[in-house]
C-alpha cells in the first residue's frame, strides 16, 4: 500500500511537471523544462507547495513580463493546477488505490 502511495504521488508529480512545462513553454517563460518539474513536484507539498510554486513561476516570469496581467494569469493557472491535483486527482487516485 505504501508503494502504491509513493508511485501514485510520483506519477502525479510527473503529470503536473509535464503540464506545467507545457504551460510555461506556451507563455515563453525562460527555462520551462526546469521550472515545470520544480512546479509540478512542489505542488505535492501540502501547505507550502502553492506559495512556493507561485513564487517560482513569478520569479521565472520576471525577465520576460512587466504587466501585472501576465502574473495574474500565470499565478491563477498554477494555482488551478495545484488545486486540481490535490483535490481531484490525488484523492480519486488514493480512493481507487485503496480498494
Amino acid at each position: 500500500m505504501a508503494r502504491a502511495y509513493v508511485v501514485g504521488n510520483f506519477i502525479l508529480g510527473l503529470f503536473l511537471a509535464a503540464v506545467s512545462s507545457a504551460f510555461f513553454w506556451f507563455f515563453r517563460l525562460p527555462y520551462p523544462l526546469l521550472i515545470g518539474p520544480i512546479s509540478g513536484f512542489l505542488s505535492l507539498v501540502p501547505y507550502i507547495g502553492l506559495p512556493a510554486l507561485d513564487s517560482a513561476a513569478a520569479d521565472a516570469a520576471l525577465p520576460k513580463y512587466s504587466a501585472l496581467t501576465m502574473y495574474l494569469i500565470i499565478g491563477t493557472t498554477v494555482a488551478f493546477l495545484h488545486l486540481l491535483a490535490l483535490n481531484l486527482l490525488y484523492r480519486s487516485w488514493s480512493v481507487h488505490g485503496s480498494t
